[in-house]
């Protein structure tokens, strides 16, 4: 690219893309251990 700015931009939006992606994901797993773990303990205390 001839505008290392445009160049720039270009990159922390790829960045930002591939954060929001791994951060969605990471939620998500997140929250899965939660709520397993929640069910787990409310199985167990029956």
């Amino acid at each position: 690219m001839d505008n290392p700015l445009l160049a720039h931009a270009d990159r922390d939006r790829a960045i930002q893309f591939a954060n929001s992606r791994v951060s969605r994901i990471v939620n998500t797993s997140i929250c899965k251990t939660v709520l397993d773990d929640r069910f787990k303990v409310r199985t167990d205390k029956r």
